[in-house]
């Protein structure tokens, strides 16, 4: 029964690369991209007015990424009980 289900796995894995590949390369890469300057000051209010969206949520999606490494981590180590925190 492992067996079967680790291929199952196996072939949910292959298909979701499958869609990634796929849809990277049906992307118009160039079309619309922001042009940024090399001055740190035009980035910066780049960043912040024309992708601040993006930028909040890749904040939010790492955050999230942190708190789950963390609450993971404990778990394994069997909490803050034994002193290796």
């Amino acid at each position: 029964m492992s067996l079967i289900l680790n291929i199952i796995k196996g072939l949910i894995v292959l298909m979701m690369l499958y869609g990634i590949v796929t849809v990277i390369q049906s992307t118009a890469w160039g079309e619309g991209v922001i042009s940024i300057d090399a001055s740190p000051g035009v980035f910066g209010v780049t960043l912040f007015q024309e992708a601040l969206v993006a930028f909040e949520v890749t904040s939010a999606l790492l955050t999230a990424a942190l708190i789950g490494a963390l609450f993971l981590a404990m778990r394994e180590n069997g909490g803050m009980e034994n002193g290796s925190a």
